[in-house]
């Protein structure tokens, strides 16, 4: 089963002189819900914040793509494990200083401390409503697109 769902527009608008560059990267989210997770729009716009304040770029900055795949691993049995995809792209204006920038600062971002933030988030647009137990597995840095 794979589900693709989509949060983020980009609105950045160049000026003269100026270069919209695009990088993406690959995360992968193990949530309480999945299906749920990848079909709630709090819980998009929640990935998507949080990436974007940990990234240090303007929200509109960030779009994300989350799908749902099924991870096997074995432990004496072979199990099968729902888990979250998000493919991000974060779009900015720069040139190759603000593309350094942007890639040393998603680097050094802490898988928990990022799983923090999406939850927060997620309490955030929800208004409290909408809660998640989120651990960040894995998280790609981006590469130009």
């Amino acid at each position: 089963d794979r589900r693709l769902y989509g949060a983020g527009d980009f609105t950045i608008k160049p000026t003269v002189n100026q270069t919209i560059l695009r990088a993406g990267g690959v995360a992968t989210l193990v949530v309480s819900d999945p299906d749920k997770f990848v079909v709630d729009a709090n819980a998009k716009a929640g990935v998507q914040k949080g990436l974007a304040k940990k990234a240090g770029v303007a929200d509109a900055s960030v779009m994300v793509m989350l799908s749902t795949f099924e991870s096997r691993r074995l432990l004496g049995r072979q199990l099968a494990t729902k888990k979250v995809k998000v493919d991000y792209v974060i779009e900015f204006v720069g040139g190759t200083t603000e593309a350094d920038t942007l890639l040393a600062t998603l680097l050094a971002i802490d898988t928990t401390a990022l799983a923090t933030e999406i939850m927060t988030q997620i309490e955030t647009a929800s208004g409290s409503k909408t809660t998640y137990t989120v651990t960040v597995e894995t998280f790609t840095a981006p590469t130009a697109i």
